[in-house]
């Protein structure tokens, strides 16, 4: 049986303005007549005549001053929005009641692709805003992004429609892939929360069903989540896109391949490409600029699943920042069709060579730097005080050769200059107390940069390197180059290195097995560790003869491999002022400067002011999320701005999708018996369209009957 209609408004004392109805009876009664009786006997026959009509005449104005009165309480009764309520929406007439559901919207940029000119992500939030519409006004919403890490908009459920609708108008995409995984754990905090307060939920996906993303469905793990999250809440997902095989091309990768950048040197641009797509494009067009001015177009053909590589020859003349950017023509999905790159140019890079005894660190700066202004290299010759009197931010890297001890203060110092970029490369020799290394900055110090612990030292034999299969950066360019003579420089003396860093690997053993040089990332810089020495200086006295511990300073092989271990070692630029969306950016302060403001200027346009006090040297900025240049412009006129490129990782570009088939069984094809919210809740009827709509026909009906009346009269 239907449940009888219970009337209520929403604005009840607006039915105040019904009070007017007695208007339209007032004026009737004000407006009658007062008149005397003469007899006129040019009058009877017209009294004879009104008597014949009067009935007639009074239904008439009653019938008008009804219709007025009734005018005016529909106007009252609009106005007070009247709701019935107990009418089943979709004809099911069973009180049921209010349901939670938690919208999840994909927001990773594969659901930007452009398909008849609107976007994956636009249909999402058109049908997500058309279930909000269609709930009942008693339905309750959640909301979250489908991104990574997801984010909770709307936590607590809420039943304010408008308010939900807002916030599905203002989301955006989030320029990174999406944590299926962590999304789902959010989405189960969220209905278990809402299990006491609704007897009914359910949960609304809406997404592409990109295989970067839905691929982990086929996890066991990932099914018996969703079939327990499913006994509390109705699972249905909205596959967003109807394209079987979209088509993509993105740039995959712009890059400087040596890492570092010196004035007036030639350097190699790459900018790769990838098809992700079923077909073939063959005069794929791609465009460097550089500075704003266009340096070059080049064409590549691409297979489907393929790609292939521009190369762009270009010379920086100017030191400071520079900002290449490489586009490609646009097709589905826009936000991959550009990449940024910022090259930082300098005049030369600079490496300080610390000595713990005269002659210890000659060989090597020598080595970097034969004759004074050439190869790019400047190398300086310090004592061991240069820790603590040089500004260690000014070079690349540092090499400490055959130092003895470092106190607390040069540890902290060494930490400091590592973790914000610098290189390191410790060169071992007859000096180095392996006990109080390990004290001040092994594994267990608050330096912590050595990248393993130093032992005794090996003595009583002659060894030789081992290349290890020339599988590190440092050894490959020995490989087929036998002759450069790494293979044969005799060691008689080294310090055994273990316990080696989780983050090191050996780039070069000894024959007898022992790691011979250790590398290892440690903060946003590299340590390297050289077990042995790299100067003829270091002497075993306690034989006869004395024995030198190595002779690599006098063989061909000790300059390109001094080089290689410079070049690992020291910071690469380029690299640190190229970032994924997600990234924080940190900008160095120059060493010129004791303090600085300037400008943050976002992709979008946005300013932000920002301060580096003296005491700081670095600034850290998170929030790069959306791809683009983020450049800081600093108030000393004597200093270049920086830029600092932020692109996309590629994953989304991939458009496969997973199969709908695929999810069969993990969400419901139709609303559950009692789900839907037209049947979930009890309908209230708003009726003040109805009243509107009557007091519009009753104004007619009005203009018309009284100019009849009136005519009818005459």
């Amino acid at each position: 049986m239907p449940l009888p209609a219970l009337w209520s408004f929403a604005s009840p004392w607006l039915l105040l303005w019904g009070a007017a109805a007695a208007l339209p009876v007032l004026i009737h009664l004000w407006s009658r007549r007062r008149y005397f009786e003469t007899p006129w006997a040019a009058t009877q026959f017209l009294l004879a005549a009104i008597r014949r009509h009067q009935r007639r005449i009074q239904i008439e104005h009653w019938l008008l001053l009804a219709i007025r009165v009734l005018i005016l309480l529909l106007l009252a009764f609009a106005l007070a929005e009247p709701v019935v309520s107990g009418l089943a929406g979709a004809g099911d007439p069973t009180l049921q009641p209010p349901t939670h559901t938690v919208l999840v919207i994909d927001t990773s940029y594969s659901m930007a692709y452009e398909s008849g000119g609107t976007s994956r992500f636009s249909n999402a939030r058109i049908q997500a805003a058309r279930l909000v519409e269609d709930a009942a006004p008693g339905d309750a919403f959640s909301l979250v992004t489908l991104a990574d890490p997801p984010e909770v908009i709307v936590g607590e459920a809420s039943t304010s429609h408008a308010a939900i609708l807002d916030e599905i108008n203002q989301l955006e995409i989030s320029n990174q892939g999406a944590d299926l995984t962590a999304t789902l754990e959010q989405v189960e905090s969220l209905v278990n929360s809402g299990r006491d307060e609704f007897e009914h939920q359910r949960v609304h996906i809406f997404s592409d069903l990109g295989k970067t993303t839905w691929a982990e469905t086929t996890s066991s793990s990932w099914r018996s989540r969703l079939t327990a999250l499913s006994k509390h809440a109705a699972c249905r997902l909205s596959a967003i896109g109807t394209e079987a095989t979209p088509e993509n091309a993105a740039i995959t990768r712009l890059a400087v391949p040596s890492g570092r950048v010196h004035v007036g040197v030639p350097i190699s641009v790459e900018v790769e490409v990838e098809n992700f797509g079923s077909h073939s494009l063959n005069h794929k067009r791609i465009e460097l600029v550089v500075d704003g001015q266009s340096v070059g177009e080049q064409t590549v053909d691409l297979e489907a699943g393929g790609q292939a590589t521009a190369f762009f020859s270009v010379t920086l003349n100017v030191a400071g920042d520079h900002l290449l950017v490489a586009t490609i023509g646009d097709d589905g999905l826009k936000l991959d069709n550009k990449r940024w790159l910022s090259v930082p140019v300098r005049d030369a890079t600079r490496i300080l060579c610390v000595q713990g005894r005269p002659h210890a660190a000659e060989y090597i700066a020598l080595a970097l730097q034969p004759e004074a202004g050439q190869g790019g290299l400047i190398s300086e010759v310090a004592s061991e005080h240069a820790i603590l009197e040089r500004t260690l931010q000014a070079y690349d890297c540092l090499f400490l050769c055959n130092v003895a001890r470092f106190t607390p203060t040069e540890a902290a110092r060494l930490r400091q200059y590592v973790e914000q970029g610098g290189g390191l490369i410790f060169v071992l020799g007859d000096l180095v107390r392996a006990d109080l290394y390990n004290e001040q900055l092994g594994r267990d110090s608050p330096a912590n940069v050595l990248p393993a612990q130093l032992n005794e030292v090996v003595a009583g034999g002659h060894y030789s390197f081992n290349p290890l299969e020339y599988r590190h950066a440092i050894t490959q360019p020995f490989r087929s180059h036998e002759r450069a003579g790494l293979l044969t420089v005799p060691t008689w003396r080294y310090f055994r290195l273990d316990q080696l860093s989780d983050s090191a690997t050996v780039a070069l053993a000894f024959d007898s097995g022992d790691p011979a040089v250790v590398d290892a990332v440690v903060g946003q810089g590299r340590v390297l560790v050289l077990a042995t020495a790299a100067s003829p200086e270091s002497i075993d006295r306690a034989t006869d003869p004395p024995t030198p511990w190595t002779a690599l300073a006098s063989w061909p092989s000790f300059p390109p491999l001094v080089h290689e271990l410079a070049h690992i070692a020291s910071r690469d630029r380029v690299a640190q002022s190229n970032v994924h969306v997600g990234d924080p950016i940190t900008l160095q302060l120059p060493p010129e400067l004791k303090e600085s403001h300037g400008t943050l200027t976002v992709p979008t346009g946005k300013q932000h002011p920002i301060r580096i006090a003296g005491t700081e040297r670095f600034w850290n900025y998170g929030e790069t999320n959306v791809p683009g240049v983020y450049s800081v412009a600093f108030d000393e006129e004597s200093t270049s701005p920086a830029f600092f490129a932020v692109n996309l990782r590629t994953i989304e570009s991939n458009l496969d999708r997973v199969s709908r088939d695929s999810l069969v069984g993990l969400f419901d094809e139709q609303p559950r018996p009692g789900t839907s919210s037209s049947t979930l809740v009890e309908r209230d009827a708003p009726l003040f369209r109805v009243a509107l709509g009557g007091l519009l026909v009753l104004l007619v009906v009005e203009t018309f009957l009284a100019s009849y009346f009136g005519r009818a009269t005459r």
